[in-house]
């Protein structure tokens, strides 16, 4: 599986830890959950002290600096189809890995 350095959760991946990739595709999935967790915990701490308002605001900035305004834009209002020329994606890689009871290598594209 190839995986571009600018993906959403390749960034995810980079958030926490240390700075090399994994290798395996279950470690790097893995890896995002824990780190997803770990934001989540961070937001319910930070609603619990904060007003409404601040949590909704900076997980706009947040998705904004990720992805780029238009980019989060468009994922709100995008159409979700199925595409089979199309690799298949992080989730559904996943699953199969899962089920076959074998993880993949991943191969980093550091240009895309």
């Amino acid at each position: 599986m190839k995986v571009r350095a600018s993906s959403w959760h390749y960034k995810i991946v980079q958030w926490f830890g240390p700075r090399t990739d994994p290798q395996a595709l279950c470690k790097y999935v893995h890896r995002i959950i824990l780190n997803l967790l770990l934001v989540l915990l961070l937001g319910l701490l930070a609603l619990a002290f904060a007003p409404l308002w601040v949590p909704i605001f900076g997980t706009w900035w947040v998705l904004t600096k990720i992805w780029g305004a238009n980019r989060v834009e468009a994922f709100l209002t995008q159409d979700i189809g199925f595409n089979k020329d199309k690799e298949p994606g992080l989730i559904r890689s996943y699953y199969r890995a899962v089920k076959n009871k074998v993880c993949p290598l991943i191969e980093y594209d550091y240009n895309g």
